[in-house]
């Protein structure tokens, strides 16, 4: 069987936490310190044999719970295998073993999966850590081989030479051929002594047969006078029953003659006495049932009388109701129709006055029919957009001509200081200036252009002022005339325009003064008047719809106070509705509960006629009975019943005194027997017979007790004789060591069967796995040391265990190194693994971080006898060392990596 995964619920620092993916083969679980693998080697062996239901705290749960958790397996055959483990006390664990095809419970059952494999065998050679293979390191040589061999056997850390020691000693200590202290020799010794003081004491006692046979005649004498005691005793007992029970017999005798008397009185079944009993119970019963539930009925008319119900209101149910559910909003129009009253008032005023500033023929009518508001705001803003340009043109010839009159005056009030010959010779100077400098530019003289330049511009001063004195008096009146005429032209076309604009507003009743920027404004407000029409429109639509609604409630309001005499009609309609929904609710009321009453009182009179009829039922039933029984009414019946009773309760005395008397004497025979005797004698001739009787029972007794005062003697010396403390001290001593030998004998064959067994299964043992095991142990050995060692020798002899060099010399196991001991004890592990599984199921070998002490040759060369090792079966390593890991990654192992803590 292998491991497949490993689920532990609760154990130790674990919880809820799962190792999967281990397969067939080398397996690698690798984790830091801390990470719990020491634990999950304990955990398999736990779930295995139910090991450590009583673990040190550190493996018990940190939280406080029970142990709990299973391991996946699959068997040789491949059948996948569950076994689920968990604490149910300190001294008691519950396993349980699923399968494909079965679950079972207990150890027992899980046994046959495991091979029946010893607990203590697993874990001393299947799952051990680096701790349990290094105890063995501080015993003496003698004890390591034993314990090699107890492995084997399946004894743990039990010494083989331990027991054979222990065994030995306690046999020798029972018993020696020739010992004398030895506690069967020194028994037996005592035994003889104390059996020969006893004979002696006996001796002594001659009395003691005398005594026996005078106790043998006194008990035969004894014996015969019994039955004549006897005898008498029950003649005597007889007599004083019969004097006991005479008065008895009289009562009885009596109650008999009293019964014969009454033998003509008609007997009376008990069922016909119940059954009348009944009958007149039920009838009585329901009687007074009618009688309550006709005072109910006459409780229920009287109520239903006094109820007092308008019909002629109830009958206006609808109006009602509809006039009810009004009550909120005729309150709601009360309190709102004088605001929107008053709201419609001022809007309307509002509207007139702003229609008077629209124009006099406006009115509501216009304002409602009016459609051109967006035609007329077009128009007004083509209308502005003329006027502005008519201004524009007006200013603009009045600017032209305000500029030319202002450059005339300017001008004349320039010319009139500079003298024209002035302005001549200037022009001559000009002239000689650029001759000048024409010549000189010819002549290669930079310096005489310049000259020419000055020259020219004085020129042209003089020419600028010339023609400005030029122009005459007739031109200048010609122009001026002509912006005159443009301004005149402008200033008409405006006046055109406006006169259009303040004919086409009278035309549609606008005041004339307005400008085409108010109207458009006006045509705004045009807007929000007929707005305000609309809304004026609802009001009064709204208005309508509260007096009207005013008016229907005040019609419903009169309709339901003519059915009400005393009912004043208020003015206020909203008080008028209150109290009239009141008055509904009061009367509608009133109407529920008379239909309830009549309703209980139609029950109520069906319930009355179901009561009498049955009471008539019963009634008939009553006299049936009694014309049946032959009486002519219910008094007669009682009488008869009191007779009855009176025979009955004289039988049931004769039945008591009858059987009082058979207490005594006994039934049938025996009680006709005592009537016959008791009727034949009197109460003084019983007397005088159980005198004389009971006097010669005294007699014997007296001669009895004669008798037993002296065998009483007798035996009373005979027990003095017999209990002499001496010779019951010596009995008791001879008993008791008697005892002691007999329980000593069997404790020496117990030792001795034990020893035997012993030796005869360790010499099997030896013989027939040993050399086998010992010799796989060498070949291990011998790899994993790199041929230092050539063997390991087993001496029957001196059983014995010692290893043997590749030289040739012999070393006992105490002068190894500890990493070569721990390379003997893994080889020796290994082969009685390879031994036992030869006849058995093949388990998992689990191994904690066993190879530290080993040099990194040793190291390598074991994991590969590892790895070679796990070819047929499966071992998980354990480890925290990188090394180790990459080692046996090497090698081919699979490794499953742990959480770190």
């Amino acid at each position: 069987m292998q491991l497949r995964e490993l689920h532990i619920k609760r154990f130790g620092a674990f919880k809820d936490q799962s190792v999967a993916g281990l397969r067939p083969g080398l397996n690698l679980l690798y984790g830091e310190n801390e990470a719990g693998k020491t634990t999950l080697l304990q955990f398999v062996r736990w779930v295995l044999f139910g090991e450590g239901a009583m673990f040190a705290d550190h493996y018990a749960p940190e939280d406080g719970g029970k142990q709990e958790g299973s391991l996946e397996c699959e068997s040789v055959s491949g059948e996948a295998v569950t076994i689920q483990r968990s604490v149910q006390s300190k001294q008691k664990t519950q396993v349980r073993v699923a399968t494909p095809s079965r679950t079972v419970e207990n150890q027992q059952n899980l046994n046959p999966f495991l091979g029946y494999i010893p607990a203590a065998l697993y874990k001393n050679v299947y799952a051990f850590t680096i701790e349990e293979l290094q105890q063995l390191d501080f015993v003496k040589d003698d004890e390591v081989k034993q314990r090699i061999v107890g492995a084997g056997l399946g004894l743990g850390a039990v010494s083989l030479s331990g027991i054979r020691k222990s065994l030995n000693d306690r046999r020798e200590a029972l018993f020696k051929v020739r010992g004398r202290t030895q506690t069967l020799n020194a028994l037996t010794t005592e035994i003889r002594e104390k059996e020969a003081q006893l004979k002696t004491m006996q001796a002594e006692l001659v009395q003691y047969d005398a005594l026996h046979a005078e106790i043998e005649s006194l008990m035969q004498r004894r014996d015969a006078l019994k039955e004549p005691l006897a005898a008498a005793n029950r003649q005597a007992q007889r007599l004083n029953t019969l004097l006991e029970l005479f008065p008895k017999f009289v009562e009885w005798e009596g109650l008999e003659e009293a019964l014969q008397k009454r033998d003509g009185v008609p007997d009376l079944a008990e069922a016909v006495i119940v059954e009348f009993h009944g009958l007149r119970t039920d009838w009585e019963s329901l009687k007074k049932q009618c009688e309550e539930k006709e005072q109910t009925l006459v409780r229920l008319q009287a109520e239903c009388d006094g109820i007092q119900v308008n019909t002629a209101l109830l009958q206006r149910e609808a109006e009602a109701v509809t006039l009810n559910q009004s009550s909120e909003s005729v309150r709601n129009v009360v309190k709102e129709l004088d605001g929107v009253q008053s709201e419609c008032r001022e809007k309307t005023e509002s509207l007139q006055r702003q229609l008077m500033e629209i124009g006099p023929e406006w009115d509501e009518a216009a304002l409602r029919t009016f459609r051109e508001g967006e035609a007329c705001k077009q128009h007004a803003r083509k209308v502005q957009e003329g006027m502005t340009d008519a201004a524009q043109k007006v200013s603009t010839a009045h600017s032209t001509l305000d500029d030319y009159r202002e450059r005339k005056a300017r001008n004349q009030a320039e010319q009139g200081p500079v003298p024209p010959e002035f302005l001549w010779m200037a022009m001559g100077v000009a002239v000689l200036s650029v001759a000048a400098g024409i010549a000189a530019w010819v002549a290669g003289f930079m310096l005489g252009a310049l000259f020419g330049i000055a020259g020219l511009v004085l020129a042209g001063v003089a020419a600028w002022r010339v023609r400005r004195r030029a122009p005459t008096g007739d031109a200048v009146d010609s122009l001026e005339q002509h912006y005159r005429a443009e301004v005149a032209q402008a200033e008409s076309a405006q006046k055109q325009l406006h006169d259009a604009w303040q004919r086409w507003l009278t035309e549609r009743g606008f005041h004339a003064a307005l400008d085409p920027v108010d109207f458009i404004v006006l045509m705004g407000t045009v807007k929000n008047l007929q707005e305000t029409l609309r809304e004026i429109g609802k009001l009064k639509q709204r208005i309508e719809r509260m007096q009207d609604e005013l008016s229907r409630a005040r019609e419903r309001v009169a309709k339901l106070a003519a059915t009400l005499p005393d009912f004043q009609v208020n003015e206020d309609v909203r008080i008028n509705i209150e109290l009239l929904g009141k008055q509904y609710d009061a009367h509608r009321r009133a109407h529920d509960a008379w239909e309830q009453k009549q309703a209980s009182l139609q029950e109520h009179r069906k319930q009355f006629d179901h009561l009498e009829q049955r009471r008539q039922e019963k009634r008939q039933a009553l006299n049936d009975l009694l014309l049946k029984i032959g009486v002519k009414d219910e008094n007669e019946f009682l009488d008869r019943v009191e007779v009855c009773k009176q025979v009955q309760k004289l039988k049931d005395k004769i039945d008591s005194v009858r059987s009082i008397i058979e207490s005594r004497v006994g039934r049938g025979d025996a009680f006709d027997a005592f009537i016959v005797e008791v009727k034949g004698t009197d109460p003084d001739r019983i007397q005088a017979d159980l005198t004389e009787v009971q006097g010669r029972a005294n007699e014997l007794e007296k001669r009895m007790q004669e008798i037993d005062q002296k065998l009483g003697g007798c035996q009373q010396e005979q027990k003095r004789l017999a209990n002499n403390d001496a010779l019951f001290e010596a009995q008791s001593q001879l008993e008791m060591r008697r005892h002691r030998l007999d329980r000593a004998g069997r404790d020496w064959a117990v030792a001795t069967l034990a020893l035997t067994v012993l030796d005869q299964s360790l010499e099997a043992y030896q013989k027939t796995h040993q050399p086998a095991v010992y010799r796989a142990a060498s070949e291990w050995f011998k790899v994993i040391t790199g041929g230092a060692y050539a063997s390991v020798d087993y001496k029957m002899e001196t059983d014995t265990v010692d290893v043997r060099a590749a030289s040739g010399e012999i070393k006992r196991v105490e002068h190894l190194s500890r990493g070569t001991r721990e390379q003997l004890y893994l080889a020796l592990r290994l082969a009685l693994i390879q031994e036992y599984e030869k006849d058995s199921e093949p388990l998992p070998v689990l191994m904690d971080d066993v190879w530290v002490n080993f040099d990194d040759a040793r190291r390598d060369r074991f994991v590969a006898v590892l790895a070679e090792f796990a070819k047929t079966r499966q071992v998980v390593v354990l480890s925290c060392h990188a090394a180790s890991r990459q080692l046996c990654r090497q090698h081919g192992a699979h490794e499953v990596s742990l959480p770190t803590p």
